[in-house]
């Protein structure tokens, strides 16, 4: 009931503010409020920037408690890089980690190396990454806006970055792919400094090249941009072809070594060793081999209407089933933002109309149309397409501007219903949004594995409830690689999602299938049923219990 009032509030709102003229001029009068905003005109964005990062920081590491296990494995790969020079799976520096068998962008690891030096390997360092950038992205999101639009559309675009439910949720954990949408966006900066005069086009290829390292729907959305931007260049002549050239060989010097590990692993190439780097033949299919249409079996043309129904129903319902990237009833924009969205686009479509003078604001809409033609090639998700929400964000923000150029009075109403949702949200999100989340990040598993570690040096049994539960153990105790990959058993050493069923002392199974004669089984609290309490030494924790035999 919320969700359609809303909805029909702020769809009413636009529509209004599209019926009323646009005045041409409007009476100044400087009363308190003007002379306040004229006398501090940082105040605002400061203002901004500081709730957007209140939200973020706020119970950083806690929420969501516990560690997925995408955290679990590239945080453990980070710190295996960083100390022993190998990942797990014993590549020296690999441009791309193979992770469980298909493979993990490594870009995110790299870049969590200084903070697990600092911090040691936690829940905390493994997240940082995606914080710091999140907070970078605040700023960013409104210097970009502030070069292509103004000031006003460069506030409104950062009012609604900064209480947005999908960005507040994917700067607190580190999922990897989701930094892509942060080093593109400061690579979109670089590039319309560039072409206002600054001399960053080169910083910005490089990080478009970067970008690649992310995440894999990167390989598709950078080219598709830089086409798009390159003809808009050209027709405009904006850049000189020495610097145009410079830049694409940085870009192209950048993405050597990616281009080289999609060769070997869709050519089914052998792996490449440069001195200590590794572009390496992954032990299972790559993932960009089976997400994209282009390189799969089934039909071209009902993949792409089917991709096309799924992302239209992402934008609609802003869900995807994963609680992790939308927490329900507020979706991704909040669920009544595609009104604000349309509005937008509709703005910007009779703002450009009849022109063909050059203007800056196109490279959102090259970012738009790239991240809605690479929603055409994929089975759509919410991290499959996470590019396409920060230029969503930005004509939200255009809707927002239009609306105040014609009645601020409705403007303000539309800014105090993002407010109302806003401050729904933080509430849900600190109050119900823990107790739903933390079966899915396996919350006090990681506390039962080390306190089972430090009880035995005897053989461990690891509940296989959890999903492919050695990578916590990898994250949680910190052993030698080489350690593990002397005595690792794969139960299919090819599978997609490769798991061990032992290492070391450790091993996975069904705790139905437990024998007696371990130091210590750590199960689930649900499986408890399969032990005779009076045979073992309890110790609970909120999800997950270890058992001590009592006898030897």
């Amino acid at each position: 009931m919320k969700y359609t009032l809303s909805f029909l509030i702020a769809t009413f709102m636009i529509l209004l503010a599209a019926f009323l003229p646009r005045p041409a001029s409007r009476q100044k009068r400087v009363g308190l409020l003007a002379r306040l905003w004229r006398g501090a005109p940082n105040a605002a964005p400061l203002l901004l920037l500081t709730v957007g990062a209140a939200v973020r920081i706020y119970a950083f590491g806690s929420i969501p408690n516990g560690i997925f296990v995408d955290e679990a494995i590239i945080g453990y790969d980070a710190y295996s890089l960083l100390h022993y020079g190998i990942d797990h799976n014993g590549f020296s520096y690999p441009i791309h980690l193979a992770s469980f068998g298909s493979g993990q962008h490594a870009l995110y690891a790299y870049l969590s190396m200084p903070f697990i030096a600092a911090l040691g390997l936690n829940q905390v360092s493994i997240r940082l990454v995606n914080l710091v950038f999140g907070l970078l992205s605040l700023g960013v999101f409104y210097l970009l806006a502030l070069r292509t639009d103004g000031r006003k559309t460069a506030l409104a675009a950062l009012f609604l970055l900064a209480i947005n439910p999908w960005h507040i949720m994917i700067s607190r954990w580190g999922l990897e792919c989701n930094l892509f949408p942060a080093i593109f966006l400061l690579a979109t900066f670089f590039l319309a400094h560039s072409l206002q005069g600054g001399r960053t086009f080169g910083v910005a290829m490089l990080l478009y090249g970067a970008s690649l390292y992310a995440y894999g729907t990167a390989y598709y959305v950078v080219p598709v941009f830089l086409l798009m931007v390159a003809v808009y260049l050209g027709l405009h002549r904006c850049l000189g072809l020495k610097t145009v050239l410079g830049g694409g060989l940085i870009l192209v010097l950048t993405g050597l070594p990616i281009a080289l590990y999609v060769a070997v692993n869709a050519l089914g190439w052998q792996t490449i060793q440069i001195g200590a780097i590794t572009i390496p033949r992954l032990p299972a299919a790559a993932r960009f081999t089976q997400i994209f249409s282009l390189f799969s079996g089934g039909g071209l043309y009902e993949s792409l209407a089917n991709n096309a129904a799924a992302l239209t129903r992402l934008l609609i319902t802003q869900q995807d089933g994963y609680l992790w990237n939308a927490l329900p009833g507020f979706g991704i924009l909040y669920l009544f933002g595609l009104p604000l969205v349309l509005g937008g686009l509709w703005a910007v479509v009779q703002e450009k109309r009849g022109q063909r003078a050059f203007r800056l604001n196109n490279v959102f809409l090259f970012w738009l149309a790239a991240a809605l033609l690479l929603a055409l090639v994929i089975p759509v998700n919410i991290n499959r397409v996470n590019i396409l929400f920060l230029p969503l964000i930005y004509l939200a923000a255009r809707a927002l501007v239009f609306v105040w150029v014609r009645s601020r009075f409705l403007a303000g109403g539309l800014v105090l219903l993002c407010l109302a949702w806003f401050g729904l949200f933080v509430h849900a999100y600190l109050k119900s949004y823990p107790q739903q989340i933390g079966p899915a990040f396996n919350e006090s598993f990681g506390q039962a594995i080390q306190e089972a570690s430090n009880r035995t040096d005897q053989t461990i049994f690891i509940t296989k409830e959890v999903h492919l539960p050695y990578a916590y153990v990898l994250f949680y105790t910190q052993p030698s690689p080489y350690d593990f990959l002397e005595t690792v058993v794969y139960v299919d050493p090819e599978a997609e999602f490769r798991d061990a069923a032992s290492f070391g002392r450790y091993r996975f199974m069904e705790a139905a299938a437990m024998p007696p004669g371990g130091g210590a089984y750590v199960i689930s609290n649900r499986e408890a049923e399969h032990f005779d309490a009076a045979d073992y030494t309890i110790i609970p924790y909120k999800l997950f219990s270890i058992l001590i035999p009592t006898s030897p």
